[in-house]
């Protein structure tokens, strides 16, 4: 049997676990993920087994999800568990997961499987760097907004290696369910046309204000801006 599956590529706080259950409403099949978190009422639909191997890769590498590391590396029994992961999805024609830290980790992936898809989401700098700080109160803005150039500038990265589906996360209510929408055709999931219920805006805390970003950070956002589907 050929497999389909995906990743969805974004920074923490950035809509990721939105497009993540709009795909899931769709038909892309998660498999045990977390439905409810303290900072996200509808969960971030991540396997924690994904989260834990990440965590232990990061490790490896000199680094952790607030401080990525250079370059992904890892050994043998790092591999062996990713394997195994894969094997429990075998019976599944179409599946997928969602962890900000595979922004990082995209290459443990890649070799294992070499056909993986690819959609990414990123959001409004300021919006995500006082998300963050909501979130971990130790956090700086200004951290949170070096974070989110670390993240966003691997995604872009990422991009230019092989081209892949692009969205943002706006505060536009009917924009986002548009491009929401849009991805899922794009995609083609088995059930594209069904409503978009995952999304609730009563979620979305934070928005952006282009006002106070530094020319880097500017820069980088208008680049990704530019990929938009």
């Amino acid at each position: 049997m050929q497999q389909r599956v995906i990743v969805i590529l974004g920074m923490h706080r950035s809509g990721t676990s939105c497009l993540t259950g709009t795909l899931q409403e769709a038909g892309l099949y998660l498999g045990n993920v977390h439905r409810e978190n303290p900072f996200n009422r509808k969960g971030n639909r991540e396997n924690p087994e994904i989260m834990a191997l990440h965590e232990d890769v990061l490790t490896h590498s000199g680094g952790s999800w607030l401080q990525p590391p250079p370059a992904c590396r890892w050994l043998p029994r790092h591999a062996t568990r990713r394997d195994t992961i894969i094997a429990s999805y075998r019976a599944q024609k179409l599946w997928g997961f969602k962890d900000p830290r595979s922004l990082i980790t995209i290459p443990f992936w890649r070799e294992a499987l070499p056909e993986l898809e690819r959609v990414g989401i990123f959001r409004h700098p300021t919006a995500v760097a006082a998300s963050l700080r909501a979130r971990d109160p130790a956090l700086t803005f200004s951290s949170g907004l070096t974070l989110w150039r670390e993240y966003n500038r691997r995604l872009l990265e990422e991009y230019q290696r092989a081209p892949f589906p692009v969205i943002e996360f706006v505060d536009n209510q009917q924009q986002l369910l548009e491009s929401l929408c849009h991805i899922r055709q794009i995609l083609s999931l088995p059930e594209p046309a069904r409503a978009t219920n995952f999304f609730d805006a009563g979620l979305q805390h934070q928005r952006g204000n282009s006002n106070v970003l530094d020319v880097q950070t500017r820069s980088l956002y208008e680049q990704l801006q530019a990929l938009v589907v």
